[in-house]
C-alpha cells in the first residue's frame, strides 16, 4: 500500500466564513492530498478563540497568538496583553507570536498604534521564546527597524510577495520565506519569481493563506474561489519547476522547515 506525501500548510485563516461554510469538504480534500499539518492563523483575539475551542477534526494542527496590524487598536491590543501570560502559558497548540507586523498599504490604523501594537507582540515573542508570524505591506523600512531593535532572529516572513532586496534583508535575519499562491499569478508575481532564485530550500515554507490568494494557473479553477490547504502540492510542483529540483525535494525541506522553527515534531 502506496501512501501520499505529507504537507503541512503553514497559513490558514481557519475562522474566516468562506473556510467555515465548506469545513467538512476542506478537510476532506485536504486530506486526500496529503496536506494533514494545519497553522491556523490568528489576526485577532476572537480568531485565536475560535481556533481554541474549533479546530480543524482529522488535522494535526496548530495556532498561532496575536494580532494584526490592521486590528492593532490600542483597545484591541490591550485585551491580547491582558489574555497573553494566561494563554501563552496554558496553550501548548500555540506555536508562534502573531500574526503580526506593518502594513502601511491599507493603513487600516495608525502608523503609531500598528508599531505599538508590533512592538508589544516582538518583546512578547522574545520573553516567551516563540517565533514571530509577521505581515509586512509598504513598511519595510520601519518593519525592518523593528526587527532589528527586539533582535529577532526566529520567525517567517508570512506571504512573501516582494522582491531579491526585501528578501535578502529577511534570510540576513535568520527568518523563513512564506510562499503563497502568490507566485503562480502572472499579473503581479514577476520579483517573486526573480527572488525564487535566491531563496535557499532550507528558508522556505510552504503556506496558502487561505481562503486568499488562489493559485491562478489550478485547473479545473475551484468554483469557491477560495485557497485551500489541499493546493499546497501544487505551489510545492511550481516551486520546484521554477527552482528545477523534483517536487520530493520541496515537500521534504519546506517540512523541515516547519517542524524546525515551529517545534512543530509528526
Amino acid at each position: 500500500m502506496t501512501h501520499k506525501p505529507q504537507y503541512t500548510d503553514a497559513g490558514v485563516n481557519w475562522r474566516n466564513p468562506r473556510l467555515q461554510k465548506r469545513r467538512e469538504v476542506l478537510i476532506e480534500h485536504a486530506l486526500a492530498n496529503g496536506v494533514d499539518r494545519w497553522l491556523c492563523i490568528a489576526t485577532e483575539l476572537a480568531d485565536y478563540e475560535f481556533i481554541h475551542a474549533n479546530g480543524p477534526q482529522k488535522i494535526d494542527w496548530r495556532t498561532s497568538f496575536g494580532l494584526h496590524p490592521h486590528y492593532a487598536s490600542k483597545s484591541a491590543l490591550d485585551a491580547v496583553l491582558r489574555e497573553a501570560e494566561r494563554i501563552l502559558a496554558a496553550d501548548r497548540n500555540i506555536c508562534a507570536i502573531g500574526e503580526t507586523g506593518l502594513d502601511f498599504a491599507r493603513m487600516l490604523q495608525t502608523e503609531a498604534d500598528q508599531v505599538r501594537a508590533f512592538e508589544a507582540q516582538l518583546e512578547l515573542a522574545k520573553l516567551h521564546q516563540l517565533p514571530v508570524y509577521l505581515h509586512q505591506r509598504e513598511a519595510h523600512k520601519v518593519f525592518q527597524q523593528c526587527l532589528a531593535d527586539f533582535d529577532i532572529s526566529q520567525g517567517i516572513a508570512h506571504c512573501f510577495t516582494e522582491g531579491r532586496a526585501e528578501m535578502s534583508s529577511y534570510l540576513d535575519r535568520g527568518l523563513y520565506i512564506g510562499i503563497t499562491g502568490w507566485l503562480c499569478d502572472e499579473r503581479r508575481n514577476q520579483e517573486l519569481v526573480k527572488a525564487l532564485d535566491y531563496l535557499p530550500l532550507d528558508r522556505l515554507i510552504i503556506e496558502t493563506d487561505a481562503p486568499y490568494l488562489l493559485a491562478r494557473d489550478l485547473r479545473p479553477k475551484p468554483k469557491s474561489g477560495c485557497a485551500m490547504p489541499s493546493h499546497i502540492p501544487h505551489l510545492a510542483a511550481t516551486i520546484a519547476r521554477l527552482k528545477q529540483v523534483s517536487v520530493e525535494t520541496v515537500r521534504e525541506q519546506s517540512e523541515a522547515n516547519v517542524t524546525s522553527l515551529f517545534n512543530w515534531q509528526r
